[in-house]
């Protein structure tokens, strides 16, 4: 398996339709489909914002997972850190290493981008894939922080 940076046209298709797979997934609710998800996969495999997209892919060029995370700035982390913002694996890889490749290269690669820091958002604790996720992330040294909590923006509520 081989996990590289996400560089072509092809890639940013495959990075997109991924992380729909992941948000259906999450949410189990069927067929996902993102707002602009084509221009924000883009975006990041092309550096137009800070951050780093990955594949994993085997020897015979299937691509089988995504990683994908945005550079932060906090005072409670000391400076730069790493967001990890999708991270999904082709079913039938699961459980075979490829997430912990996945986040293992972009922790190495956080780290070359001066991040000392690297944090992960779960899905809610009734999403279908909780408990597998969160058991992942602490076998891979991630410690539990507490839950987040998000504010979809409209110009309506301003």
């Amino acid at each position: 398996m081989i996990v590289r940076t996400a560089a072509g046209p092809s890639d940013i298709s495959f990075l997109a339709a991924a992380v729909e797979q992941l948000v259906d997934e999450l949410r189990g609710t069927g067929q996902a489909q993102i707002p602009h998800a084509l221009a924000a996969a883009e975006a990041l495999s092309i550096g137009a914002v800070e951050g780093i997209a990955l594949i994993a892919q085997l020897e015979t060029g299937e691509r089988i997972g995504v990683a994908t995370a945005s550079y932060q700035h906090a005072i409670r982390t000391g400076g730069r850190y790493s967001l990890i913002q999708e991270l999904w694996v082709a079913r039938s890889r699961r459980g075979s290493g490829v997430g912990r490749a996945l986040v293992s290269e972009l922790c190495r690669r956080s780290l070359a981008e001066g991040c000392a820091v690297v944090e992960v958002c779960l899905p809610g604790p009734r999403s279908p894939v909780f408990a597998g996720t969160r058991a992942s992330y602490l076998s891979w040294g991630f410690v539990e922080l507490g839950p987040r909590m998000r504010k979809a923006l409209d110009v309506a509520d301003i």
